[in-house]
């Protein structure tokens, strides 16, 4: 099977720097694959971080839901059942919530709560205003028509949930800032030891290079994106990931051709 001939193929170039002379000879086909999983292990501690934003972004919208008063919106207002005595204000790490009351909090206060968050929502009289620390935009009630605090806890507590509906466009995204994130690694790489193999007068097309960096790194960058999952980071990684790849290059080709 290819993806097994592909392991094999990394693992000796790995453990046996002087078969990197082998990747020479894959093919357009293998070496695509190979750069879909170099992409995919880059993207998977974005992916994780990624889930743990949600999962802290659940707790968040809990601690909200559980602040939010017994309301219902009629005829295009928000009607509470009790009379706050003053403003609702609930602030989290990911989320703020203002539910006004006559005596609002100063402007100030708000202000500055909404500059803390990423998202807030404010809920007045007649419009809900969903806000971010760049831009904000009102709701009219109108389109909320019927809403009460029990379906609004609901739409909080659904909003920091893990569904498919939000882990396959996680999946998707941590897959294409791997595969750009990687690729821009590779390219630099690829003309670094381009570099380095003029010096020796080994002369090699930037696509074979680029080819060659790819198997070398592969298995420097997965230990380290193992390591950044686990949650541990080692000072200036992409340095190391780059100077094992010189290593493995200047073993596996240089020497190989010099003896030639």
């Amino acid at each position: 099977m290819i993806i097994i001939f592909i392991f094999k193929l990394i693992w000796d170039v790995f453990m046996f720097p002087e078969n990197l002379w082998r990747v020479t000879t894959l093919t357009k086909k293998k070496a695509t694959i190979i750069f879909v999983l170099f992409g995919m292990i880059i993207g998977a501690p974005y992916l994780k971080a990624s889930l743990q934003t949600l999962e802290t972004i659940a707790i968040d919208m809990q601690i909200i839901s559980e602040r939010i008063p017994e309301l219902v919106i009629e005829n295009g207002k928000l009607v509470l059942a009790d009379q706050l005595e003053q403003s609702v204000l609930v602030k989290t790490d990911t989320a703020n919530l203002v539910i006004y009351a006559e005596n609002a909090p100063d402007s100030l206060t708000i202000e500055r709560a909404i500059k803390r968050a990423p998202l807030s929502f404010l809920m007045g009289d007649s419009q809900l205003k969903v806000a971010t620390p760049a831009t904000d935009f009102d709701l009219s009630y109108d389109l909320l028509e019927g809403l009460t605090d029990v379906s609004l806890k609901a739409m909080m507590t659904d909003f920091g949930s893990l569904s498919a509906m939000t882990l396959i466009p996680m999946v998707i995204v941590s897959l294409l800032v791997g595969l750009v994130d990687g690729l821009l690694q590779l390219v630099i790489m690829a003309l670094f030891v381009n570099i380095l193999s003029l010096l020796f007068r080994v002369r090699l097309p930037f696509a074979q290079n680029f080819k060659l960096v790819l198997v070398a790194s592969f298995m420097p960058t997965l230990i380290m994106s193992i390591l950044n999952i686990i949650g541990v980071y080692p000072a200036a990684q992409t340095a190391l990931i780059a100077g094992i790849t010189a290593y493995i290059y200047y073993k596996g080709i240089i020497t190989h051709v010099t003896r030639l």
